[in-house]
């Protein structure tokens, strides 16, 4: 039983644990990385099947559909991160009051 007079408060912990600036690095760069392999992994390949083939539309069509796909993605991955800085922005000033 705790005593009214003195109660046992819980150390106040964050959200989400602190990340070195090093480990924020390597996030965002696995982050560009996919994204732009996103991008030029589906040209190549087009290219590779039109070799293949003997046509000429897969490697057009890899390099149409590439891009918009790779931006589709960074566009996802920022709103994403745009979101949980919010969060934890908002989670921070409840936490001041």
């Amino acid at each position: 039983m705790t005593d009214p007079k003195h109660p046992i408060k819980k150390p106040e912990y964050p959200a989400t644990p602190r990340r070195s600036p090093l480990a924020e690095a390597y996030t965002w760069v696995s982050r560009i990385m996919s994204c732009s392999l996103t991008m030029v992994l589906p040209g190549i390949a087009g290219r590779y099947l039109d070799a293949h083939f003997e046509t000429s539309m897969w490697g057009i069509s890899g390099w149409i559909i590439g891009p918009i796909l790779g931006f589709y993605q960074l566009l996802t991955i920022t709103k994403v991160s745009t979101r949980k800085q919010e969060s934890q922005q908002s989670t921070k000033q409840e936490l001041d009051k």
